[in-house]
């Protein structure tokens, strides 16, 4: 019983991880690519326009992990 709990337990985990894995590298390409069509268009003050990305990046990801 405590085998199969601890088993399902570690797979449960596995998959929170590598669906996590995925969403993040998905979200990372899609700002670089975003901050660079930015940096490309407007070369003034791209970078103040792009810092709000990494920190609603960190608000998913804090909110993804809360959901444990």
């Amino acid at each position: 019983m405590k085998r199969r709990w601890l088993w399902e337990f570690q797979e449960n985990i596995s998959l929170k991880l590598r669906v996590f894995e995925t969403t993040y590298v998905a979200i990372v390409r899609y700002l670089a690519r975003f901050s660079q069509d930015l940096a490309i268009k407007d070369e003034e003050g791209s970078l103040l326009k792009t810092t709000g990305f990494p920190i609603l990046l960190i608000l998913v990801v804090l909110s993804f992990f809360s959901s444990f």
